[in-house]
């Protein structure tokens, strides 16, 4: 989200265990985590985190056909890894 006045805000994270990057996704060289553990993350932040966490959760409702896997997709995706 764009900040509405001066700088936006940075956090960078790093997980206590391996478990939110369990259904992280790539993008090119940048991997990024599941949408839902996005809107998770974001609603339990600090400053304008929350407003964002609420703009995944509309994008996600908007958009359920394009982020959500399929019975058996995610097997599907695992046997086609190198």
């Amino acid at each position: 989200m764009r900040a509405a006045h001066g700088l936006g805000n940075v956090i960078l994270l790093q997980p206590s265990d391996r478990g939110p990057l369990l259904r992280r996704r790539a993008f090119g060289a940048a991997e990024h985590v599941a949408l839902s553990q996005l809107a998770i993350d974001c609603l339990s932040g600090p400053d304008r985190m929350p407003a964002e966490g609420e703009a995944v959760l509309a994008h996600m409702v908007a958009t359920v056909d394009a982020w959500r896997r399929g019975p058996g997709e995610l097997a599907n995706e695992a046997t086609a890894l190198p």
